[in-house]
């Protein structure tokens, strides 16, 4: 019997004191959620364009497959 993955919410936005309509979260699975949040750490004050581009080949590559959470 498979192992039934885990959902987690993801903040991709924070709802703040004056703007709490802003908030964002997207339901992605454990591991994808480890690593969204070091993207967002690691990339907090610069990003490469290189990693931008292997970032968005990887999602022309992958899009097809992806699953819907909601």
């Amino acid at each position: 019997m498979k192992k039934k993955r885990v959902i987690q919410g993801h903040h991709q936005i924070y709802a703040s004191v004056d703007h709490p309509e802003q908030e964002r979260i997207v339901r992605v699975f454990k591991g994808e959620h480890e690593i969204l949040s070091k993207m967002q750490r690691y990339t907090r004050k610069r990003v490469s364009r290189g990693f931008l581009s292997s970032l968005a080949l990887f999602i022309v590559l992958n899009y097809d497959r992806a699953e819907d959470l909601e």
